[in-house]
């Protein structure tokens, strides 16, 4: 173990990261809902994002390898952490079969650009085939705030529930923090007076926008539990109702049986009356005859 020392906003965030993902893995283990595995994707790059960060790779192999790590893949991993984030928003609002809207159609195209940045960054700082990196870093970062723009302002306008509410106002908490953190990333002579260091204010806005997706996932579980209740309720009901309707038959039924027992007796009862009154008088007349 070597002597390092270790960031604690990094180290916090990843704590609650790893609790996250156990906490909703265990939830898709007994859901299998679908949409869970986009948010356990985003928490498991988010993890690796914040790991990144701690210094824990250091105390673990040493200051030299970390440098290594960081110089080669700590923009490679950024970008894919955000790509995975781009991802779990737009299954999020359920907006990926929407066809018609130009981010959601060429999302899957967008998805490549970050993922292609994101090796090219790592390939040719491995290969050195480039010395300046600002131009790519500026860019990347331009067409990602452009993306959010476009997702956020598309998404407000087709939300559809409270659910997709809560996840898009985490959204817009975290595309502010993360306009900040790109500004104050220019400001390297104030380094060492502030308090909170540039990328920290992307970590802040990725910690709170954890805390509103985890709301929400709440809360949809919630509704869904819910909605599951009143089904059975319904389902309970109409059991009931067909129970009662076919006690009612059968009261019906049995009625008829005893209204017909009933008649079947009144005619049987006087069917022998009038055979009993025929054989006396047929009785009384032989006997007449006789006389």
């Amino acid at each position: 173990m070597h002597n390092v020392s270790l960031d604690v906003i990094p180290m916090f965030i990843l704590g609650a990261t790893v609790l996250a993902f156990i906490y909703h893995a265990v939830l898709f283990f007994y859901n299998r809902d679908r949409f869970m595995i986009h948010y356990l994707v985003y928490l498991f790059f988010t993890g690796i994002f914040m790991y990144s960060k701690t210094g824990l790779y250091a105390a673990a192999y040493g200051n030299v390898p970390e440098l290594y790590m960081m110089f080669y893949f700590k923009e490679a991993i950024q970008i894919i952490y955000l790509a995975s984030y781009f991802n779990f928003i737009i299954e999020a609002i359920g907006l990926s079969n929407r066809k018609k809207l130009f981010l959601f159609r060429y999302w899957p195209v967008a998805m490549a650009i970050l993922l292609i940045y994101a090796v090219w960054n790592a390939w040719s700082k491995m290969h050195g085939k480039l010395d300046d990196y600002a131009i790519p870093f500026i860019s990347i970062r331009a067409f990602i705030f452009v993306l959010t723009g476009i997702m956020l302002y598309q998404s407000f306008k087709l939300r559809e529930i409270k659910f997709q509410l809560i996840i898009l106002i985490g959204c817009l908490i975290y595309f502010v923090l993360g306009i900040v953190s790109f500004i104050t990333n220019f400001y390297h002579e104030h380094y060492h007076e502030m308090i909170v260091l540039p990328l920290e204010w992307m970590m802040i806005g990725s910690f709170i926008d954890i805390i509103f997706f985890s709301l929400a996932i709440g809360y949809r579980n919630r509704k869904e539990f819910d909605s599951l209740n009143l089904n059975l309720l319904e389902e309970a009901n109409k059991q009931i109702a067909l129970q009662q309707l076919v006690l009612q038959k059968q009261s019906e039924l049995e009625n008829e049986r005893n209204r017909i027992a009933a008649d079947m007796h009144d005619d049987l009862g006087s069917g022998l009356t009038r055979i009993t009154y025929l054989s006396q008088m047929a009785l009384h007349n032989d006997t007449q005859n006789n006389l």
